[in-house]
């Protein structure tokens, strides 16, 4: 926590939150190299099912830290953080005097405790409103996530679906997965590596279209590009 009368930092959240992306890539790229459908081989190798998972798992992880990214630097934000380039959120009313305080101002109670418990910036639109009633309309996260609204909805199925196996969960991942492929159908079996391992044909524009790059690496890319965004 940070000393009361001294506002808190904000830059090494976004470090920290690139290294995880940074971490997960490695990660994919590495278990990807040694994936194949028969392990046996005079090369160690691990069956695609297996290395799938790993790649979902990577995701789920980013997607994890990419929210209390958004919850950390927020509760700094409202106590007076500055960016190490000099940006500062004009606050709609004073600054809180410190992490804990800007804690039980988002939550209402005086006696939220951090440690125990957490905010749940799950939705994009839940980062959007508590932003917009603190900061002056709601800047900067309001104009950096607004445009990746829905591409952030869609990034939650794909966690959700590999952290749970309910109807809806599975429900609004296939949904998703259409949506992202431009397809009506999916074959039965298919599950958010897939989807994440493809090539990112639709929802990033023709940049990324034409790089070849899949939907994993797409997503990385713009968790990033929203980080510095909001911490410039």
């Amino acid at each position: 926590m940070a000393k009361a009368g001294r506002p808190p930092k904000v830059d090494h959240l976004k470090k920290s939150f690139i290294k995880d992306i940074d971490s997960a890539r490695s990660l994919v790229t590495k278990i990807k190299s040694v994936a194949a459908i028969n392990p046996n081989s005079s090369t160690p190798r691990i069956h695609v099912k297996h290395a799938q998972r790993v790649v979902e798992l990577a995701f789920m992880g980013v997607v994890a830290s990419w929210e209390d990214f958004l919850e950390q630097v927020l509760v700094r934000y409202l106590a007076g953080a500055k960016t190490d380039s000099g940006y500062q959120p004009t606050l709609r009313m004073g600054a809180t005097s410190g992490i804990s305080h800007s804690y039980e101002v988002i939550m209402g109670d005086p006696k939220f405790n951090p440690y125990k418990n957490y905010i749940g910036f799950g939705s994009p639109n839940d980062v959007i409103n508590a932003a917009k009633l603190f900061l002056d309309h709601g800047q900067p996260f309001q104009n950096v996530i607004h445009p990746k609204i829905e591409t952030l909805k869609n990034a939650v199925r794909i966690r959700n679906r590999t952290a749970h196996s309910s109807s809806k969960c599975i429900t609004d991942f296939v949904d998703t997965a259409k949506k992202m492929l431009g397809q009506d159908k999916l074959r039965q079996s298919y599950r958010p590596a897939d989807l994440l391992e493809a090539k990112a044909e639709r929802g990033f524009g023709n940049s990324v279209k034409d790089r070849g790059i899949t939907y994993f690496e797409a997503l990385m890319e713009m968790y990033e590009d929203l980080a510095k965004g909001i911490v410039p």
